[in-house]
């Protein structure tokens, strides 16, 4: 099978609303940039990307540009400035609570890992993107997840799984007229069938093996177990310690005990990191616990330092939210769950209403997940109250767009369309074009749905 050359999977394409942008130099440079993509020209198209990070973007645009410049390196063939892009974006999302941006990083990220080998990896990174486009109503993108699942369990030998993905991901492109990935993808899994049917008939053709004669047994004595323990590769000053531990340490001893990596203390962890919390230090070392422990450790500094309690306290209750969100794109729901309870907790004892919003829409999207809809209805209808209480138009769309999700769920079909009309009007006026077109999608699919019964 090592041998054996095999297909390889999509990247998630994300824009972050940039072609309908309100600034025409950002709009401008993202067609200019998606024709030369389109062209085969995607070094010219990054250097369009690059200069287009300098125009001030929004969190969630410097986000896109992050995976729109990885993806150009990926179709270049060099993933190791594509992985770090994507850790780039995977920064930004998590800090503008992005979800689809979030679920574009993940799939990305499992890609780099089904490149390189890492089967195991890039599967995990897999489910967890796929709850969150499911989540979401993004179908477009939970089939190219769907597909780039079912190759990596193809290569893995896994063919029973791998024929299961890849007729999800025919039956998705079917629905949404994608014709030409629909094709591309059922060869894939005429393919596997076809595989998965040749060794079923050569298992049924082996003879059943001879018993062995039983010998008698024998005590042996354990062999010492040897604990293989890994040091973290020394950085290039050569201390032994690893550049984002030292920064870490740096950034906790500094006067000012903030949450914001210093610009000088950036620059020497690499490129994507950005101003931004000091636990994505430990993320990108996949170490969560030591993490959610710095954030303590700055909460309890900020106190001892007369930082104001409510900044320390939404500090920290930004933290546990982000961590629930790192935990959500793993797919572990349970822990998510837990760390977004903790923040809702905070931001309602400080009365940080626009934080408590967002961490109730985020649990509501895990019970979601789960299929609990009454409670996922319930999180989201409270969550919509506050955000017209704080006249945020778009996490009021967000919100009626969610709830209209649970409500076709729950095969509430005109109040479903109702709550979505709702949110794509409010998205209109936002000039909020990827939404719109996800939202408009939802409508159709439910209408769709509705006739079919």
């Amino acid at each position: 099978m090592a041998d054996k050359e095999y297909p390889q999977g999509r990247t998630i394409h994300y824009s972050g609303g940039m072609e309908s942008s309100a600034d025409k130099k950002k709009k401008d440079n993202y067609k200019r940039a998606a024709t030369l993509i389109e062209q085969g020209k995607e070094g010219e198209a990054i250097e369009i990307f690059r200069k287009t990070l300098d125009l001030d973007p929004t969190i969630s645009e410097r986000a896109a540009l992050f995976v729109l410049i990885g993806n150009c390196h990926f179709a270049l063939g060099e993933m190791d400035q594509a992985a770090s892009r994507y850790r780039g974006a995977e920064s930004s999302a998590k800090q503008a609570r992005d979800t689809e941006g979030a679920a574009a990083v993940t799939a990305n990220l499992g890609l780099i890992n089904h490149v390189n080998g890492e089967l195991d990896q890039a599967l995990e990174m897999y489910d967890g993107a796929l709850n969150l486009e499911r989540a979401i109503g993004n179908r477009s993108g939970a089939a190219t997840i769907l597909t780039n699942a079912g190759l990596a369990y193809w290569q893995n030998g896994e063919l029973k799984a791998s024929l299961d993905n890849l007729e999800q991901a025919v039956e998705i492109y079917k629905d949404i007229e994608d014709k030409d990935s629909e094709k591309l993808v059922a060869g894939y899994a005429k393919k596997v069938d076809a595989e998965f049917k040749e060794a079923k008939a050569k298992k049924e053709e082996e003879p059943e093996p001879e018993p062995e004669p039983v010998a008698e047994e024998k005590e042996e004595e354990p062999e010492p177990v040897v604990e293989e323990v890994k040091a973290e590769a020394p950085d290039e000053k050569g201390d032994g310690r690893g550049a984002i531990d030292r920064a870490v340490e740096e950034v906790l001893s500094g006067s000012d005990a903030s949450l914001q990596i210093r610009p000088d203390v950036a620059s020497r962890i690499g490129a994507g990191i950005g101003p931004g919390d000091v636990g994505v230090l430990y993320w990108r070392k996949g170490e969560v616990d030591k993490a959610l422990e710095l954030y303590e450790q700055v909460f309890e500094i900020g106190r001892e330092t007369s930082r104001r309690l409510e900044e320390a306290a939404a500090a920290l209750a930004t933290a546990l939210g982000n961590v629930g969100i790192m935990y959500s794109l793993r797919g572990d729901l349970d822990n998510a769950l837990g760390y977004f309870k903790q923040s809702l907790t905070i931001n309602k004892d400080i009365g940080h209403l626009a934080g408590e919003a967002e961490d109730l829409s985020s649990i509501g999207n895990i019970y979601l997940m789960r299929r609990e809809l009454e409670k996922s209805l319930e999180l989201y209808t409270q969550s919509l109250e506050i955000e017209r209480k704080l006249g945020r138009k778009w996490g009021e769309a967000n919100s009626l767009g969610n709830i209209g999700l649970v409500r076709a769920a729950r095969s509430e079909t005109d109040e479903a369309l109702e709550s979505l009309n709702e949110a794509l009007k409010i998205f209109e006026e936002l000039d909020a074009k990827a939404e719109v077109q996800r939202t408009s999608r939802n409508i159709e699919d439910i209408k769709g749905k509705s006739k079919v019964r």
